[in-house]
């Protein structure tokens, strides 16, 4: 399956909960995702936390992602 795991927090987290979960793991695979196109339109509107959330979204081109692959790192042992 996949499990959010990670909430990048803006510059107003405390009120707006940050960008959401964009760090995904795989369980299947064991990788772990960094995904910013999972942000969802609502975030990246109105303030300045909006603001942020958005221009991080828009620095990864849509079908982008940055992928850890754990389970050969051995890093984390699951």
């Amino acid at each position: 399956g996949i499990e959010p795991l990670g909430n990048v927090q803006n510059a107003q987290g405390a009120q707006t909960g940050g960008c959401g979960a964009i760090i995904i793991l795989d369980t299947t695979t064991g990788n772990l995702t960094f995904d910013p196109n999972r942000i969802s339109a609502t975030t990246t509107n109105g303030n300045n936390g909006g603001t942020f959330c958005k221009s991080l979204k828009e620095s990864y081109p849509s079908g982008s992602n940055r992928i850890i692959p754990l389970a050969t790192t051995g890093a984390v042992k699951f």
